[in-house]
């Protein structure tokens, strides 16, 4: 199962950070945010370094308040010196700086353009854990596993990695209704 560590500004990034949070679990992966993840009383510098060195990658929210971030910034360029995968997400217009710049960003800055984008940084992350060094076993090919994204209700990536546009949603997976039971069951 994949780990990512979310890198944003809360000026700007907060919404963001919480609907891609929420997105990603469905999907499966394991998702560390600051908000969630710290505990008081302990370094909160030696916390950020210790969830960096555990994570597979690195999403940065790219946004204004992001780029201007001395925080977000060392979260980035640590990830980079530890070797770890670091995705930039295009989430608000901004200049994006040098060194992310060179790196393939997801846009999901634009409404009609988010699922798509969602759906290919689910499908890289996956790809993330079937990598050789991976411990986790690599899901079959064709697992059947099919991953919906919250709002969008004609898309869907199915086997392969494949994105699906259908009038009718696919049947649901037994992946699928256990996310959706556990959503159902919270409390009010």
């Amino acid at each position: 199962m994949t780990k990512v560590f979310l890198s944003y500004a809360r000026r700007d990034g907060s919404t963001a950070a919480a609907r891609l949070r929420m997105e990603l679990e469905r999907a499966g992966v394991v998702v560390w945010r600051d908000i969630e993840g710290m505990r008081g009383g302990a370094d909160w510098k030696a916390q950020l370094r210790a969830q960096l060195r555990e994570t597979d990658a690195v999403l940065v929210l790219l946004t204004p308040g992001a780029v201007e971030s001395k925080m977000v910034t060392w979260e980035w360029e640590n990830a980079l010196t530890l070797e770890k995968q670091v995705i930039p997400l295009l989430v608000q217009p901004c200049e994006v700086p040098a060194d992310l710049g060179r790196l393939h960003h997801h846009p999901l800055h634009k409404p009609e353009e988010y699922a798509l984008s969602l759906m290919a940084l689910i499908r890289d992350l996956t790809e993330l854990v079937r990598s050789p060094t991976s411990n986790e076993p690599a899901p079959s090919r064709g697992d059947g596993s099919t991953f919906y994204v919250h709002g969008a209700t004609h898309s869907a990536i199915g086997p392969s990695a494949t994105v699906i546009n259908n009038a009718v949603q696919p049947q649901a997976t037994s992946q699928n209704l256990a996310a959706s039971d556990a959503t159902a069951k919270k409390p009010s």
